[in-house]
């Protein structure tokens, strides 16, 4: 008895292992396919509503204390603009300059100041996001890499 005691008791903590290796393994993949849709999801926004980069300069801006000076504006030359034409009021009263910047890929920004830096390109705010879900997979995929992407 003691010996089918033993016997079931490594059976159960084998089985044990195995479930919990496999809940990982579909934990992993369920972060994954979610990053995944997240991005075709944000490339797909960017492309199709490019305007969306407004509100993004206006929250960069808006994450820039008030007593801050010389604030610029750096942003993908595309999204230059949509940024003057839909946040005018809030460039004039806070003295932004604007700036084409091709580093900066379209639909996020770089608010710089006198006190220093907001990060709103997309691969800041993509790490953040993606941070969240305990993943550090990049914006940009091997897709991007080979040339591939439609952004």
């Amino acid at each position: 008895a003691q010996q089918v005691s033993a016997q079931m008791a490594q059976l159960v903590a084998a089985f044990d292992e195995q479930t919990e290796a496999l809940d990982a393994q579909l934990a992993a993949t369920l972060v994954e396919s979610t990053i995944t849709l997240a991005r075709q999801v944000v490339r797909s926004e960017i492309a199709q509503r490019p305007e969306l980069v407004v509100q993004v300069a206006q929250d960069a801006i808006g994450a820039v204390i008030l007593s801050a000076r010389h604030l610029r504006l750096r942003l993908n030359p595309k999204d230059l603009p949509l940024v003057e034409a839909g946040a005018a009021d809030l460039l004039k009263a806070r003295g932004v300059l604007l700036q084409a910047d091709a580093t900066v890929a379209a639909g996020g920004c770089v608010v710089e100041s006198d006190l220093g830096q907001v990060d709103a390109r997309i691969e800041a705010r993509w790490a953040q996001a993606a941070a969240v879900l305990g993943s550090t997979e990049p914006f940009a995929d091997a897709a991007d890499a080979a040339g591939e992407a439609d952004l």
